[in-house]
């Protein structure tokens, strides 16, 4: 949730037209599908990458992956992992 949140603030508001998102999860998840067929339509490129970022190999193949396209060059990270149970943040 928090990083489909950063990544809609940052297409819409910040006008990111190149954008990584990275997670453990799948992109099964009928939101996420939802949510990047949006940020897709504003002309932007999103990628979405299946990386455990605990483990070295996977974070130096993200990176080997990253250099060979032809996205920009990284501007930002944002690490937005969490768990929200009903509480404010």
């Amino acid at each position: 949730g928090l990083g489909l949140t950063i990544a809609q603030w940052l297409v819409k508001d910040c006008k990111v037209r190149a954008l990584v998102l990275v997670t453990r999860r799948s992109v099964a998840d009928p939101r996420v599908e939802t949510t990047l067929s949006a940020l897709r339509s504003e002309e932007t490129t999103v990628l979405f990458q299946s990386v455990d970022v605990s483990l070295k190999p996977e974070v130096d193949a993200l990176f080997h992956f990253l250099q060979e396209s032809n996205l920009p060059p990284i501007r930002g990270i944002f690490h937005a992992a969490g768990v929200l149970k009903d509480q404010l943040v």
